[in-house]
């Protein structure tokens, strides 16, 4: 290994004197790469084998979001396509999704457009998402893992956008890898921000191979990894301080806290950003996680605790139900399907802009689960907070005339519900006048009524009186996280657990209703409109 610096300077002239940024308050600035850039630049470009060629044939880098991956990346796509020395390149942006892969090309088609001598020799496609450049009659091209076979390609270079998405699906990466054998100096980019433990498989194998090279436990001499990530022993709070380089882009003193994770804070990333997020993820657990994942590049558990009891419990408000007679409100209903609770919960909207929680539950008489369990809700049940039903599971029509009760005495706009296990009593529900609408729970449908919820309790404009069971479920509650940032409660085992989240649950799907309907004036009650009905 040697270094050439001709070549690496070559590399960095291209990005500084041949492109230029394209959004943002530096769109048409030229692209003058960021002491971390230039550094990897300069590495990749410059360390050359005995031959000359390029001695780095794989790039891993994995940073906190917004710190210019996708700018960088379209600038390494056209580096590969234009100035590599290298006959007919093939040069490819690869993501999971089409979408994804279509970041890097955006970013170097807007390039192509703002640069005279690209724009001379450069021909865009950009229904086919497709660059050619015909000096070497080399392209560049979009492709993604949801787009079937791609067998047969030869890259010369290719750029494997958010790695972190791609789960552990490495068809694609191995297709396109191999397919650089050919090549005399090929070159392999991996770029991500830290994914989730379990569910980012081939992303965690790059992660711990960067390190472990790094730290020379194992020898590979073509691959280059760097990792800005804050420390997981650091207070997550603390912004820390600014790395120092050299002219070079060395480090002379390395970047602590926020800047360790984000080697573009202040720089072209302004900290205000960060420090609004930081204020918001400290009311909130589940945005803490994010803002732990997304902004100090940490990787996280799939689950995390979501409702922070101290804001849920000055949320308890007062909540008269003789005064909410006659007042409209939305349902969320979660039965049970064996042996567990059944709970309806009833949000009523306030003209003030806050929001009243009425939460019903239900157990069988002959409740048989562990002993905890069982020591847990004898007091709630013996003072009426858990109504039971006879037998070993909840009967349906009990639940159904008490529904109906309920109707004499509010206005029931919807009731949602999951369909599964329940198409009798939805049926019964439609007989009886109620507009019953399925929700099948998935994090399509709940992720954003789940973040709606939390925000109604952080803003602290939700009231649930301290009904203790619904304290005691959302104490409980758990989400799970997905690679795009979706949340989603997570059901305990009832073999296993004895935790309980029925109540969060039915008041997440009565979020849903509440926040899809327009403003529209209050419905008249069914009772109202035909009458009472008898069961």
């Amino acid at each position: 290994m040697r270094f050439d610096q001709k070549k690496a300077q070559t590399a960095i002239d291209f990005f500084e004197k041949r492109l230029r940024h394209t959004v943002g308050r530096f769109s048409g600035h030229p692209f003058t790469l960021g002491p971390f850039q230039k550094k990897i630049v300069s590495d990749i470009f410059g360390t050359v084998n005995d031959e000359g060629f390029r001695q780095f044939r794989t790039l891993f880098l994995s940073t906190a979001k917004k710190n210019g991956k996708t700018a960088f990346c379209g600038g390494l796509a056209l580096q590969g396509l234009t100035a590599d020395r290298e006959d007919e390149p093939h040069v490819y942006s690869a993501a999971s999704t089409r979408d994804q892969a279509s970041l890097a090309f955006n970013a170097a088609k807007s390039m192509v457009a703002k640069s005279a001598k690209l724009r001379a020799r450069c021909m865009v496609r950009p229904g086919l998402k497709r660059i050619l450049y015909e000096p070497n009659e080399g392209f560049y091209q979009c492709i993604s893992a949801d787009a079937g076979s791609h067998d047969g390609v030869q890259p010369s270079r290719f750029i494997a956008d958010e790695i972190h998405r791609w789960g552990s699906n490495r068809d694609l990466w191995e297709v396109l890898d191999k397919g650089t054998a050919i090549r005399q100096q090929p070159l392999s980019v991996a770029i991500t921000t830290a994914g989730i433990f379990g569910e980012s498989e081939l992303c965690w194998e790059f992660h711990e191979t960067c390190r472990q090279v790094n730290e020379g436990v194992i020898n590979l001499p073509t691959f280059y990894g760097r990792v800005f990530a804050t420390p997981t022993d650091w207070e997550w709070t603390d912004p820390g301080q600014q790395a120092k380089y050299d002219r070079h882009g060395d480090v002379i003193r390395p970047a602590t806290g926020w800047y360790a994770a984000n080697p573009a804070l202040g720089d072209f990333l302004p900290i205000e950003k960060l420090i609004e997020e930081c204020k918001e993820a400290r009311q909130s657990p589940t945005k803490e996680v994010s803002f732990r994942r997304f902004r100090l590049n940490q990787w996280v558990q799939s689950e995390s605790r979501w409702i922070d009891l101290k804001a849920w419990d000055e949320c308890a408000g007062d909540v008269d139900q003789a005064a909410l007679r006659g007042q409209r409100c939305y349902a969320g209903l979660d039965m049970s399907v064996k042996k567990d609770f059944t709970a309806l919960v009833l949000i009523f909207p306030q003209e003030n802009g806050r929001r009243k929680v009425l939460p019903f539950f239900w157990l069988p008489k002959d409740y048989r689960v562990n002993r905890a369990m069982l020591d847990r809700v004898a007091p709630w049940i013996d003072s009426g907070l858990i109504e039971t039903t006879e037998g070993e599971v909840v009967d349906y029509q009990h639940v159904r005339k008490r529904i109906n009760e309920l109707g004499q005495q509010y206005k029931f706009e919807s009731i949602q519900f999951d369909p599964w296990n329940m198409q009798s009593l939805y049926q019964d529900l439609k007989a009886d006048g109620f507009e019953a609408l399925e929700l099948p729970q998935s994090f399509r449908t709940m992720s954003g009524p789940a973040k709606e919820f939390e925000s109604l309790v952080l803003e602290r404009r939700i009231e649930h009186g301290g009904h203790q069971v619904l304290r005691w479920m959302a104490d409980c509650t758990t989400v799970k996280s997905d690679t795009r940032a979706n949340v989603f409660p997570v059901k305990p085992d009832l073999q296993k657990s004895s935790k309980r989240v029925d109540g969060i649950i039915a008041a997440i799907m009565a979020v849903h209703r509440m926040t899809s309907v327009s403003s529209a004036p209050s419905a008249v009650s069914i009772y109202e409109s035909r009458g009472m009905r008898r069961l």
